[in-house]
């Protein structure tokens, strides 16, 4: 794919695993807004990387394999793809819409003539999870979110926490928001950034395949 032979950006979300952060500077603040015209793609699909026969009690399954979701505009004005990789408990709907409706940080950047490509982790969402592969996960008590993403100022974890504004809604365990993002959360799985960084390197290989190795670092327990 001769267009995206650059260096590639790669966008971590802070929805899941501890240590991933999304960070987005020079940019309009909060989420981002929906343009009122239609969003006009050239390609709007998906591809899988890095699945591999695995066999377990004699019998041979798919694993490793990671969902990519791929958007690319119309009029296509920047020479970087964008990769937007969420967090451990969450898949690539972080980014493809927010909570209460409106676009997401996808179809923004699309909006502003990038390749947008949403991945899905290994074992979460449309990438399969195979026990025997990835090992035992850990449901998430839904209130982890509202601690850290959805009421940060009523919990104070930590200083900065007071001034969180961005949720939208009233953040109440029953608003329509909070459920919508409570309802996309994953079970945990323990070494998910160290069994992803391999996908992630193939990904880029097929999107840019002069860029320089991606290394990445997660959680260590």
């Amino acid at each position: 794919m001769r267009e995206h032979r650059r260096t590639v950006l790669v966008i971590r979300s802070a929805l899941g695993c501890a240590g991933a952060a999304l960070i987005i500077s020079t940019l309009v603040s909060g989420a981002a807004i929906a343009d009122e015209h239609p969003l006009v793609l050239a390609r709007d699909g998906f591809f899988y990387v890095n699945g591999k026969p695995t066999m377990i009690n004699n019998r041979e399954y798919i694993s490793g394999q990671m969902y990519v979701e791929v958007r690319i505009p119309a009029t296509k004005t920047k020479p970087y793809p964008i990769i937007m990789v969420h967090g451990g408990t969450m898949s690539g709907t972080n980014f493809t819409g927010t909570p209460d409706g409106r676009e997401g940080w996808a179809q923004y950047f699309v909006r502003e003539g990038y390749a947008v490509y949403v991945v899905d982790q290994p074992g979460r969402g449309r990438s399969g999870y195979l026990t025997a592969a990835y090992g035992p996960d850990r449901n998430v008590e839904r209130g982890n979110s509202a601690s850290r993403f959805v009421a940060q100022e009523k919990f104070n974890l930590w200083p900065q926490a007071h001034l969180h504004t961005q949720w939208p809604g009233t953040g109440e365990p029953d608003d329509d928001a909070t459920m919508q993002l409570a309802s996309g959360q994953l079970p945990a799985i323990a070494s998910c950034w160290r069994r992803s960084a391999r996908r992630f390197s193939w990904c880029i290989a097929r999107l840019a395949p002069s860029a320089g190795r991606l290394r990445m670092r997660g959680p260590t327990s």
